[in-house]
């Protein structure tokens, strides 16, 4: 928190020690209640929170935030298949044996 820079945010600027000491952190895990509730579409948050969880449960270091959730409901409404939503909204970015280790 407040450190700079990681191979996820590399935007992040590391903040002062004296600033940093102003404010107490709180790790907060996502509200997958409220994930769903948000998305409009079950399925496709259960989906999500499964490969999230896959993910998180091999040690495979990626972001599969709810935008993933809110975003990839928004393409199935439009009539997008569910595929093509995996691949633009969870997959993006992944190398194939990341994709491969959280199916």
């Amino acid at each position: 928190f407040g450190l700079g820079a990681t191979s996820d945010y590399v935007g992040r600027t590391k903040m002062d020690g004296a600033f940093l000491d102003r404010f107490a952190f709180i790790s907060w895990d996502i509200d997958e209640q409220m994930e769903t509730s948000i998305c409009g579409n079950e399925s496709w948050s259960k989906r999500v929170q499964y490969l999230r969880a896959n993910a998180k449960r091999n040690g495979i270091k990626v972001i599969i935030s709810p935008r993933a959730s809110v975003y990839g409901a928004k393409l199935l409404a439009s009539g997008m298949d569910q595929t093509t939503v995996e691949t633009i909204c969870v997959k993006r970015a992944m190398t194939t044996d990341q994709w491969q280790g959280i199916q």
